[in-house]
């Protein structure tokens, strides 16, 4: 008796080890082949299994796919932003990603020093800082999104933003069946 329960304990954390849990967290390394996350809402029939794949190519935008309940959701890049949004079996499913960007100094192969970035890039991006003053690693959330972009660009070249995490997140009529952070290297 005690063998099989022993067996089925073993087994059950095999079983359990092939998910996801909800709120987990994957590296991904540059070059390397498609990783996946795959995470379980709700109960028998109204099960969602949401799968998440994600690889990452140096100089290149990463590469996503998501399906759901094995229908595909979004399939692409993250040059801009992921966000997708699909009606799939009666419901509406959307999914998204908030990266969390570095911008790193290119002459020490530090992040920039806070006193270094535009102002208002800290303030709508609610840049903080390190005890030693460099800036630490930034959401950049719909808000920073808006400002972004006009004033990183004139900084490439002497910075390199790099994407250190993306934290994604399906949704299914408002509820939420997937969240993961995908943490790049």
């Amino acid at each position: 008796m005690r063998t099989l329960s022993l067996s089925t304990l073993a087994l059950a954390g095999l079983l359990s080890a092939c998910a996801s849990p909800q709120g987990s967290q994957m590296t991904i390394r540059a070059g390397a082949d498609m990783r996946c996350m795959q995470q379980e809402a709700g109960a028998t029939p109204q099960k969602t299994v949401t799968r998440w794949c994600t690889s990452r190519q140096i100089f290149q935008p990463n590469r996503h796919i998501v399906t759901v309940n094995g229908q595909p959701l979004f399939d692409g890049n993250d040059r801009d932003d992921v966000r997708a949004e699909k009606q799939l079996g009666g419901t509406t499913f959307a999914a998204t990603c908030t990266p969390r960007i570095e911008i790193m100094d290119m002459s020490s192969d530090k992040p920039m020093p806070l006193a270094k970035l535009p102002p208002e890039l800290v303030n709508a991006c609610r840049v903080t800082a390190d005890e030693a003053g460099f800036h630490r690693p930034f959401l950049r959330d719909e808000a920073c999104s808006r400002v972004y972009g006009a004033l990183v660009g004139p900084l490439v070249g002497k910075t390199l933003p790099f994407k250190r995490t993306q934290e994604c997140r399906v949704t299914a009529g408002g509820s939420t069946v997937f969240e993961g952070t995908f943490v790049y290297q």
